[in-house]
């Protein structure tokens, strides 16, 4: 086929062709199926993953739109996104065919990602086969494709074993750089009178919306892209409109149907300010009518400018709490994502922008609008020390609160499910459950109101779905911490309280904290990872032992001596998941209230109506100087509990406890076990008689002088010794820069991906981008910079995650000479071991060898191709892994199940 005949009319040529979308992203196919597995077929020894009815592996061209087999019949599939859905409700087989055409021999890339099963197959054969488990996401697997000149025939054959419902399949064809390729073309022959239905299928037009607040201006883009590839032929003459006041008359434009005219197609734009803006654009091209809300009143728009500028002018005051400007600043910004975001809820929107223009105002004038603001939910920000941005919590103040009182309240903290947000925990916690008909996000937007009650209440968001664990966790403790700055709290009544994901976090968080709360109460919750059905009976790595029990509350139950416990769990649920922490409280003889009704997942309805759970906490007072303490912990971010705190440790791949008892003879006895160093607070009430005689590990020590309030002791050899160790030089383990790679995450970081290398800018770009997501549905938004824009303010202030090699990524480069994980001469070394291949990978954690108070976090690989697997690691990993990502069987999750590493573990204490 000649390029001519690419480049012609398609009314001259029987073929339909097709470029690659923008991102290389492929949803055009020829598809066959998903065809029913006979019942023999799916009881077979290999299943459905073995049963190939078409024959694949003898197709010598690409089928013709229309010719059968089975029963099913070959047919133009194509989707306005980047992925292809595959709809059946029994096991089957399902084809995706295409003939990718290329003028010259060339190397491309096809990365894929398939909730079931993938077979790749080129010009008859097979370069990959996996059964994939879980959730369909794009970019898991690469396959080299090696072309030759003309038509290449690509199949991609997909099963699913299971009955529920459909599956997907992204598939992206990318250059040697990880770009989308040019000079290529998918030809589907014979299909050109399919031109028209693809056009309608595969295009989406797009409208961006930018709010300037300075000016109090809407700018408007009107955008043509095709996602999953674009129909390639003569340019299509079309109309673009807007509908609506001050709208754009229909005028006449050009569409280029052609690579270069693919470069998502700026059709239109236009500024507005004051007024109305057009409420619809439209476009008509090549037989088909693309129409999309704009979705924004002018007027929300204004109110937003008002309240930015009276913002400015608040912050002058320097007398207003920040909590109120913090809340506001929120309000603001929140709004202004929602009309950029199209959001059509007027209501909402209209509603909460005059309110927030009038608290602005009022913030201008030197006032709190928050001021005896009480009886009823609030919705609250801050701006997170995590991330820098600006994010929510829900709030309740009780009636009974008075600005200018002396009472101090209880506060409860509720924290919501997964895929849930904060506002509807609040209701919740009141026991107000959805209505019928009643969504979630219904719920956010129109809490209604609850019934009064005698505390605060506060609902972090947690930054989403992060499992409340590092980042989210932060998110808990610094929204608690804004409430206790601004109102007057009684440090001795602060409980928690959550369900589902929510109960896990409800249980972990005073488990790591255990001085900061008087009781807890974990519904539903999740509690050993040993029990999930993905590790339940799979042989873990050592370090993923170690940091299973780090993620299992049952595991920190010694810490909750002072705790009370009360957990519900549905005996239709899983009981398991609680009673692992049950058990463990029960072992220890510490307080549990455990009650199983026979329910589902949802027992927080029953749990929380009629707000019974404030009456339950309201028997309960933090216990402040309590004679027996323990401290247990795998983590020095979490090493104290009232009057105790572990300072060092020996392993820090190993957990650590001390046990204390202060008894009523002022004697303290202190039991050890892998710990070097420790604090013994000074208790007002408990050292009242002077100071105590202290033994540690059955050996009297006599303390120091505490002048700073508390007495501190080091292990000398086998002896202890009253003071502080002397610091060694050199680098050292120690809280807050002991690792694993997950320790990072708790504090502010940069995203750096590299440019020095352009064979590899854009792949480290994209790994970057998934590594920074986290899990689907979290919101913490860090910062993404390329290597040249790092600077010493950088340095200074945030841990360092590097992706990209040594040559590609130049702050890498800066520092490789001074890292313990080398990538040299075809080969990755650590702790003397050499590891080559062109597949091998390795991240790693270490002290910042340019600032050494932060971390850098490592995703590199001996070529550009081996950095690709970085964005596929599990969550449970150590300081160091390295690995060869093509032998990976699975991606994500928890733990390297089905996933050969060549080495891996913790550098010792002092990261060696």
């Amino acid at each position: 086929m000649s390029l001519v005949s690419f480049q012609s009319s398609l009314s001259e040529n029987v073929d339909l062709m097709v470029a690659p979308g923008i991102d290389g992203f492929v949803s055009t196919w020829m598809q066959l199926g998903p065809v029913r597995a006979p019942a023999g077929i799916r009881r077979g020894q290999e299943g459905i993953a073995g049963w190939d009815p078409v024959g694949i592996g003898g197709l010598e061209r690409l089928p013709l739109e229309g010719e059968r087999i089975h029963g099913d019949r070959w047919k133009i599939v194509a989707a306005s996104r980047a992925a292809t859905r595959l709809k059946g409700s029994r096991p089957g087989v399902a084809y995706l065919a295409t003939s990718i055409y290329t003028e010259r021999a060339r190397d491309l890339v096809l990365a894929t990602g398939n909730s079931g099963g993938l077979e790749v197959w080129l010009n008859g054969t097979m370069l990959m086969r996996r059964d994939t488990r879980g959730r369909a996401v794009a970019d898991i697997e690469k396959v080299g494709l090696k072309l030759t000149v003309g038509n290449n025939l690509l199949v991609l054959r997909t099963w699913k074993s299971g009955k529920k419902g459909s599956w997907t399949v992204f598939a992206r064809l990318l250059d040697h750089r990880y770009r989308r390729p040019r000079g290529v073309r998918l030809v589907y022959p014979g299909a050109a009178r399919g031109f028209q239905g693809v056009l309608k299928k595969a295009a989406v037009l797009s409208v961006d919306r930018e709010v300037d607040l300075d000016s109090g201006s809407l700018t408007l883009r009107y955008w043509l892209d095709f996602p999953g590839g674009c129909p390639v032929g003569r340019p299509l003459s079309g109309k673009l409109s807007t509908l609506g006041p001050n709208g754009l008359r229909p005028r006449d434009i050009e569409i280029q149907m052609s690579e270069d005219g693919l470069a998502f197609d700026l059709l239109g734009s236009g500024r507005y300010e004051g007024g109305k803006c057009p409420h619809t654009v439209r476009l008509e091209f090549g037989g088909t009518v693309l129409e999309r809300k704009i979705g924004v009143n002018l007027g929300h728009v204004g109110l937003l400018a008002e309240a930015h500028a009276d913002l400015r002018g608040a912050k002058a005051h320097g007398n207003l709490p920040r909590t109120s400007l913090e809340s506001v600043e929120w309000r603001v910004d929140h709004l202004k994502k929602l009309i950029e975001a199209g959001d059509g809820d007027f209501r909402y929107i209209g509603r909460e922008a005059k309110l927030t223009a009038n608290m602005a105002s009022v913030l201008a004038r030197g006032k709190d609008p928050y001021a005896n603001m009480r009886a009823g939910i609030q919705r609250r920000g801050y701006r997170s020390s995590v991330d820098g941005k600006l994010h929510h919590y829900a709030m309740y103040v009780p009636p009974g609160w008075r600005e200018k009182g002396n009472r101090k309240f209880g506060l409860v903290v509720t924290l919501h499910g997964l895929n849930s947000y904060p506002m509807k925990s609040l209701t919740s916690l009141f026991g107000v459950p959805l209505a019928d008909g009643e969504s979630k996000e219904q719920r956010v937007r129109n809490p209604g109101k609850v019934g009064p009650g005698p505390m605060f209440a506060v609902a972090p968001e947690g930054f989403g779905n992060s499992g409340y664990k590092a980042f989210g966790e932060r998110d808990v403790v610094e929204v608690i911490d804004r409430v206790v700055e601004r109102y007057r709290i009684d440090p001795d009544r602060v409980y928690i309280t959550g369900a589902s994901m929510g109960g896990t976090g409800a249980a972990s968080i005073p488990l790591h904290f255990p001085d900061r709360f008087a009781a807890i109460a974990p519904l539903c919750g999740y509690h050993s990872l040993k029990e999930y059905a993905s590790l339940r009976r799979v042989d873990l790595q050592p370090w993923e032992e170690f940091l299973a029990e780090f993620r299992s509350n049952a595991r920190w139950s010694r810490n909750g001596r002072h705790l009370p416990l009360y957990v519900v769990h549905g005996t239709r649920d899983g009981l398991r998941h609680s009673k692992s922490l049950v058990e463990a409280f029960r072992l220890r003889g510490f307080r549990v209230i455990f009650e199983t009704p026979t329910a589902g997942h949802n027992v927080w309805d029953q749990t929380y109506a009629d707000r019974r759970i404030f009456d339950h906490f309201a028997k309960y007072r933090r216990s402040t100087h309590p004679r027996k303490v323990t401290v247990h912990t795998s983590r020095l971010r979490y090493r104290k509990n009232h009057w105790l705190e572990i300072d060092d440790v020996s392993d820090y791949a190993g957990w650590s406890m001390v046990d204390g008892v202060w008894n009523k003879e002022n004697r303290v006895v202190l039991t050890t076990q892998n710990v070097t160093a420790l604090v013994l607070g000074r208790d007002p009430k408990l050292a009242a008689n002077g100071t105590p005689t202290i033994t540690i590990d059955g050996e009297k020590v006599e303390p120091g002088g505490a002048s700073d309030g508390v007495w501190r002791f080091h292990r000398a050899g086998d002896l202890w010794r009253s003071g502080r160790a002397k610091v060694r030089e050199g680098l050292r383990k120690r809280p807050g820069l002991a690792g694993p790679m997950f320790d990072a995450y708790y504090e502010p970081l940069v995203f750096v991906y590299g440019t020095a290398n352009p064979d590899e800018t854009a792949l480290s770009r994209m790994v970057v981008e998934k590594i920074r997501a986290q899990r689907s549905g979290t919101t913490v938004d860090w910062p993404v910079k390329a290597d040249v824009e790092i600077t010493e303010a950088d340095i200074a202030s945030h841990s360092l995650v590097l992706v990209g090699t040594v040559r590609g990524n130049g702050v890498l480069g800066r520092i490789a000479d001074r890292l313990p994980v080398r990538v040299e001469g075809g080969a990755i070394t650590v702790k003397g071991e050499r590891y080559e291949g062109d597949a091998v990978a390795a991240s790693f954690i270490y002290p910042n060898p340019l600032n050494t108070d932060r971390y850098v976090v490592v995703h590199t690989g001996v070529t550009p191709g081996a950095v690709f697997y970085a964005a596929n690691l599990p969550e449970l990993l150590p300081d160091y892994l390295v690995y060869d990502g093509t032998d990976w069987a699975r991606t994500g999750g928890l733990a390297l199940v089905d996933r050969k590493v060549l080495a891996g573990g913790f550098f010792d204490r002092n990261w060696k």
